[in-house]
């Protein structure tokens, strides 16, 4: 099903616009010394189970996945329960914008996002890829002229897809329905990061494949094609961050993000070999 591209960039813009900062009044926890939206609660905004890197557990109360177990181990250090706000990629940014939650998952660097949220250390490494069936002839961006190629709504690439070829571009609101759409016959092809690959339905299937994505195809810079995977929290919270910067530097120096990588199979070199802050441009 197309999606209305006037609504995502609508969410898009509303959600880049935003001044940093709410005029919500966050609660303490006596246990931190950093600010929560409910006392003793860690409000973490996700986009549903994408598995290996964050999953909601069944009752939808707990999670798990690579990040989940990192967003676990931090609310543990600081006295606090973790408490999923299950909504689509776009919405978990703007939970914490507006201060309805405390930590969006999962994000990628742009200086446009850094304008308006602050970003934690990265806990992985990831590849923008190209994603078709096997049985289409992929040669570059050009294949997908009265084709549709997609990607998630909110994504990183979501604005150099648009002004590369709106008329060619479908925006969905999760990985899972997207590559189910691929599956399906639906849609040409998938520009995301090539963690999708070992998440349902793409992991039970041999259908697909990838291409590699070189500087400047669909309008996507060289940036942009590899990047780090980060937490976001808002820009008035620094000090949450910092937190999770030392909760995850510890898992690290004792092997345990190794071992997380080993326990939900994912390769050991997509680890961040230092970690360390990018470019934090609001304040």
């Amino acid at each position: 099903m197309r999606r209305a591209a006037t609504s995502a960039l609508s969410t898009g813009l509303t959600l880049l616009l935003m001044a940093c900062g709410s005029s919500s009044t966050a609660s303490s926890s006596s246990s931190t010394k950093f600010t929560t939206v409910e006392p003793g609660v860690l409000t973490v905004a996700m986009f549903g189970t994408q598995a290996p890197l964050i999953i909601l557990e069944p009752g939808g109360q707990t999670i798990s996945g690579v990040d989940g177990e990192i967003i676990n181990q931090f609310a543990k250090d600081n006295g606090l329960k973790v408490k999923p706000l299950v909504t689509d990629f776009a919405g978990e940014l703007l939970n914490v914008q507006q201060h309805k939650a405390d930590i969006a998952v999962g994000v990628l660097y742009s200086k446009l996002r850094a304008k308006v949220m602050y970003y934690t250390y990265p806990w992985e490494q990831t590849t923008a890829v190209v994603i078709t069936l096997k049985s289409f002839n992929y040669t570059g961006p050009d294949s997908f002229k009265g084709k549709i190629v997609a990607t998630g709504t909110g994504f990183l690439w979501a604005p150099n897809l648009e002004s590369w070829n709106s008329s060619s571009v479908q925006l969905f609101p999760n990985d899972a329905v997207m590559d189910q759409a691929l599956l399906n016959g639906q849609i040409q092809g998938i520009v995301n990061d090539e963690s999708t690959l070992a998440k349902p339905p793409l992991n039970a299937s041999s259908a697909w494949e990838t291409h590699p994505i070189n500087p400047g195809d669909f309008n996507i810079p060289a940036s942009e094609i590899t990047s780090y995977i980060y937490n976001t929290v808002q820009c008035s919270n620094h000090a949450i961050a910092n937190a999770f910067n030392a909760s995850l530097s510890k898992m690290k120096s004792e092997g345990k993000l190794q071992g997380l990588y080993q326990q939900y199979n994912l390769p050991v070199d997509h680890m961040p070999a230092i970690l360390s802050s990018p470019t934090q441009i609001c304040s």
